[in-house]
Order: structure tokens, then sequence, then C-alpha cells
């Protein structure tokens, strides 16, 4: 992966470790699991906004070829859980294209997606409060706004 993409897979984890471990929920494979699937989800829909050609299309095709690679490197859960992933996030975000926000170029997320990553990343979470969720949204604003912003600035 692309060293952003580590990055900020790097960050988020930490992140919403401290959270869950703030709250007493346990960290476990999931949890870094649904971080990295999220941050790939980030960069989908960053690629989903660039204008349409064959940049774009290249981009996709090594994306995908990418997590492919990965599977069979090793996790064969982690493409088929992916492309779920890819179609769970329609039914909690507005629409695909990135909106402007405080952390700059980011997807569409609200409270719905922020509890969608929690049930998927902590089952105990299922339960999480509101001001909890607003600390998560924050973070999950600031991580994917970096993949997003990078694809669209070039």
């Amino acid at each position: 992966m692309p060293p952003l993409v580590e990055d900020q897979v790097d960050l988020l984890r930490k992140e919403i470790r401290s959270i869950l471990d703030r709250e007493g929920w346990a960290v476990s494979e999931e949890t870094s699991r649904e971080c990295f699937l999220f941050i790939l989800w980030s960069v989908h829909i960053g690629l989903m906004n660039m204008r349409p050609g064959l940049t774009r299309s290249v981009l996709f095709w090594l994306h995908k070829r990418k997590i492919r690679a990965l599977a069979i490197a090793g996790d064969r859960r982690l493409f088929p859980q992916y492309e779920r992933r890819l179609i769970e996030a329609l039914y909690v975000v507005k629409n695909v294209y990135v909106e402007r926000t405080e952390q700059g170029w980011a997807p569409p997320l609200s409270h719905r997606s922020a509890r969608m990553f929690l049930n998927n990343a902590a089952p105990e979470a299922r339960s999480a409060p509101g001001r909890l969720l607003d600390d998560v949204l924050l973070i999950l604003r600031r991580r994917s706004s970096a993949c997003t912003a990078t694809l669209l600035a070039g």
C-alpha cells in the first residue's frame, strides 16, 4: 500500500484504540481490520470523485489489484469484506460525493457512518453514547480527508 494509506491506517488504529481503551472495550483483530477497510474505502471515494478518464480508471484498477494481492498473500477474507463494506457504506452515507469539511475534502460521513464503523470494529460498542460517536466521527473525517484530498489535488 502507498505510504499515505499506511500512515492513515496506523493513525486511525491508534486513535480508535485510545477511544476503545477509554471506554473499557476490547481491541481485537477486527478493530484493526475495520480501520484498514475504512481507509481503503476513503481511497475508493476519492477515486470516484476524480474526473472520469484514463487516469481514474487505471488508479481504480491498481487500487483493487493491490487489495486482491494482499488478500492472496495472506488474508483471504480481505477482498470480499472490502467489497461488502463498499455496499454497506452506501446505506449510511448520503452520497459518494466529497464535501468540504473543517479537515478539507472528505466523504460525507455522519453519525450513522460512525456507528456502523464502531459496530464493525467493536461489537460491545453497539450502545455507544452520542458523545463517543462525535469523537469517532471527528477521527474518521480527519483520517478519510487525508487520502481523499491527496487524490483530488492532482
